[in-house]
């Protein structure tokens, strides 16, 4: 081996020593950057979650509850079709007889847990507030596999003839009312305390 060629290797083995350490170095520095961006996430989830048990807060829980109300009162063709008014709400013949056609009774059983839990999660203050999230809790199971049977029955029940003589056409949404009415009785049976306020 002569000179030209030692010196050759020599700078090879340098330049590739020289590399990987570039490498390397790069790699740390790239971690240390997405170390400080695990941080920061780790900060804002840590401000969310303090702050997360105040939503709704107190302030605003009134003014959700009235928005929720004046939706129901324009949009109350579910109410007056299967409900009355009797303080509280309760189901008419109508609604009595939806209920057993689409064997309400079996599906709250059956959905209890997910549909009270759904309930305390969103920390109802009195019974109102278990009577619009009772309707709000059925609806967030539409899109399981628990709601198959109660869609198919929608998508095949023909047009009803009400009292009135009025043609009507059942909807997943009177569907939920109703079933919401009985859940309602069911929450406040185990909460009675949200019926005293």
């Amino acid at each position: 081996m002569n000179v030209i060629e030692i010196i050759c290797t020599v700078i090879g083995a340098v330049a590739t020593i020289l590399g990987g350490v570039w490498f390397i170095l790069s790699k740390v520095f790239k971690m240390g950057q997405t170390s400080g961006r695990i941080d920061n996430i780790e900060k804002a989830v840590t401000k969310l979650e303090n702050v997360m048990d105040r939503f709704p807060c107190n302030v605003h829980h009134d003014d959700i509850t009235k928005i929720k109300t004046v939706l129901v009162e324009k949009y109350p063709k579910s109410s007056s079709i299967f409900s009355m008014k009797s303080s509280p709400r309760k189901l008419n013949p109508t609604g009595e007889k939806l209920f057993a056609a689409i064997n309400g009774e079996q599906f709250l059983k059956e959905n209890k847990e997910r549909l009270f839990g759904y309930i305390s999660d969103n920390s109802p203050l009195v019974a109102l507030d278990v009577e619009q999230l009772s309707n709000a809790a059925c609806l967030s199971l539409v899109s399981t596999p628990a709601f198959n049977s109660l869609k198919n029955y929608v998508y095949n029940e023909p047009t009803w003839t009400l009292p009135d003589g009025k043609q009507y056409d059942i909807t997943i949404n009177d569907v939920c009312f109703v079933l919401g009415l009985r859940l309602r009785d069911m929450y406040l049976s185990e909460h009675p305390e949200l019926s005293e306020k």
